[in-house]
């Protein structure tokens, strides 16, 4: 697996969201990209391809989110954002987007880095894809979730 750097997944993220749901993100307007998504109001995060798939990227309102810092999250598993009884729903979930390259709207009980669940309301999941179609992992926009129990 190559390891991107960051301005250069963050532009697959958002290349892939335009290509998939043919519009832009909800991004902050600022002068550098990788501001533009850290102070994007809505939490963003992305795992990579591999057979388990590890965190990657969160937005500030992710990290915020999930209750946890940048260097405990990312080269994590992703399956640890969802609680044990959830794991099954999740895997169905990512796999509807791997063959359909976004899901919109996804509903799901969620966890924070110390165990705190919360329900995700509204988010959209895609295929984080370059420009010849090779799948680099995949990403979640929320748009809407309740706060933590």
């Amino acid at each position: 697996m190559v390891k991107l750097n960051l301005e250069t997944q963050l532009a697959l993220i958002e290349f892939s969201y335009q290509h998939y749901l043919k519009q832009t993100l909800p991004l902050t307007p600022n002068k550098s990209f990788i501001k533009a998504f850290d102070e994007c109001p809505y939490p963003i995060a992305s795992h990579t391809s591999e057979t388990v798939p590890k965190f990657n990227y969160a937005n500030k309102a992710a990290l915020d989110l999930f209750d946890v810092t940048w260097d405990a999250l990312i080269g994590s598993p992703s399956r640890m954002s969802a609680p044990e009884a959830n794991q099954i729903e999740r895997e169905t979930l990512l796999s509807q987007v791997k063959s359909h390259g976004f899901i919109r709207q996804y509903k799901g009980i969620r966890q924070t880095h110390g165990g705190k669940k919360f329900l995700i309301e509204d988010a959209t999941v895609w295929n984080i894809i370059d420009h010849i179609g090779k799948i680099h992992g995949q990403a979640v926009i929320i748009l809407r979730h309740n706060t933590h129990e």
